[in-house]
């Protein structure tokens, strides 16, 4: 959490703003909010699992490959098909994540307004209508949540009957083999001990291999949003001007665009504010005021143009 805050504050302010790293942001938030059910938890938890799993897979194999082959390759197809099915449910995690991360992000404005905008909700009576706007993410997010728990179950139902069709073979095979004579009472006990362990390793790692799908889901949101480079504040000498007698700026053919935007919000602007004059930025919202004084002070760098500051 510390790592992210710290990442929000070192990069460009630009970038700080950007609709797409506010929603990098969410995720990464998201990801460090589940805590023991985190992303990053589940890698230490899952791994160990893991690796005994696949060393018990390997020496049931050999155990059952004594008795025949095809009982092996029965439970590892059915296996590959309960793991296609996890694979799916990791997928609709996937395709959802995005929009998720949009909906809470506008959630939790509408929670927090309450801290800082309180006065203004109840002189303009605007209880209502905040109330109506955190219903309606809230029940967004719900249906998200209901999507993602119904490939959940379907999930769950698939493997139970793939699991029941499974074992009741194999324990088919291994009667019939007992009343042909060609395995005795002890035989039966060990290869059936024998296909209950292999298809418990089996699940096993189907589901650690489909957790640590979405645990690298999460992980790479979280390690997207701290590869944002920062602003280098460091480096490099800057000789600042003398503003006691007040400054003199200018604009010069200076054009901007916001990240992901292909319509510019100031095209080819020039104009000059000389020392002592008062100057007022009038227009409609949206015009790009806010965007003009932010690329004055240097918060924003013009994307084509210069800004001279007492030449």
């Amino acid at each position: 959490m510390q790592k992210i805050f710290l990442t929000s504050v070192d990069c460009e302010y630009s970038e700080a703003e950007n609709e797409r790293s506010l929603e990098m942001y969410q995720r990464a938030i998201d990801v460090t909010n589940q805590g023991d059910m985190g992303a990053t938890s589940k890698f230490y938890q899952i791994v160990p699992g893991l690796i005994t799993s696949v060393c018990c897979f390997f020496l049931y194999t050999g155990i059952l490959s004594s008795l025949h082959i095809g009982v092996v390759l029965l439970l590892l197809l059915s296996s590959v098909a309960t793991y296609w099915f996890q694979k799916k449910e990791t997928a609709v995690y996937e395709r959802t994540k995005d929009l998720f991360a949009k909906i809470q992000k506008k959630l939790h404005y509408c929670i927090s307004c309450g801290s800082w905008a309180g006065k203004d909700i109840r002189v303009y009576h605007m209880q209502e209508w905040l109330k109506e706007l955190m219903a309606k993410w809230q029940g967004e997010g719900n249906k998200i949540r209901r999507k993602r728990g119904r490939q959940e179950f379907y999930t769950h139902m698939m493997n139970c009957v793939l699991g029941f069709l499974r074992d009741s073979l194999a324990y088919v095979y291994l009667i019939a083999k007992t009343l042909q004579g060609e395995i005795g009472a002890g035989d039966f006990m060990l290869y059936f001990g024998a296909i209950v362990g292999f298809s418990d390793w089996i699940q096993q790692m189907v589901r650690q291999v489909s957790r640590l799908r979405t645990a690298n889901v999460g992980i790479n949101d979280l390690r997207e949003y701290l590869e944002i480079p920062s602003e280098d504040l460091k480096s490099g000498e800057v000789k600042m001007p003398d503003c006691s007698e007040g400054v003199e700026i200018v604009f010069d053919h200076v054009t901007f665009f916001y990240a992901e935007s292909t319509v510019p919000t100031i095209r080819d602007l020039s104009f000059t504010i000389r020392k002592g004059e008062h100057i007022a930025l009038v227009g409609l919202n949206g015009v790009g005021k806010t965007t003009l004084i932010k690329l004055m002070i240097g918060f924003y760098r013009p994307t084509s143009g210069h800004i001279w500051i007492n030449g």
